[in-house]
């Protein structure tokens, strides 16, 4: 899987920090493995940083997918807010998609171009993520 996932329970944030090439069932993937993680508790907000991946592929398939995989573990997500770190505007409007897909799921989506912008959207003092990301790809 190119995601490297970890659980900050005292932020209450679950981290996806992928790398290389990326599809949709990846990310359905990733999904699921982010709520089986210690720690991780329904309502905990979500950061998906993409920054770093060289293709995010998400074909019409994968999509029905991802969403089918976010419904299902509608309870084990709850309520909160899904940051996504990436400076495509194809990956921003994927974001778009996938939020009015999941409406009624309680999770709000917001694309930002940096994990600075998106800790800033959470409540977050910026060194949150960045020493999260730092410490996970050592």
């Amino acid at each position: 899987m190119p995601f490297h996932l970890t659980t900050l329970p005292e932020s209450r944030i679950g981290l996806a920090v992928g790398s290389g090439r990326v599809s949709g069932d990846d990310l359905a993937a990733a999904c699921t493995a982010m709520v089986a993680q210690d720690g991780w508790a329904a309502g905990f907000d979500e950061v998906w940083d993409l920054a770093d991946t060289t293709e995010v592929d998400v074909t019409p398939g994968d999509l029905a997918h991802l969403i089918a995989t976010m419904r299902g573990h509608a309870d084990a997500l709850g309520e909160g807010r899904v940051a996504c770190v990436t400076t495509r505007d194809a990956i921003a409007v994927l974001v778009r998609l996938i939020e009015a897909l999941t409406i009624g799921m309680g999770r709000h989506f917001q694309a930002h171009r940096s994990r600075a912008e998106a800790a800033e959207w959470l409540g977050l003092d910026a060194e949150v993520l960045d020493n999260a990301t730092a410490d996970r790809l050592a």
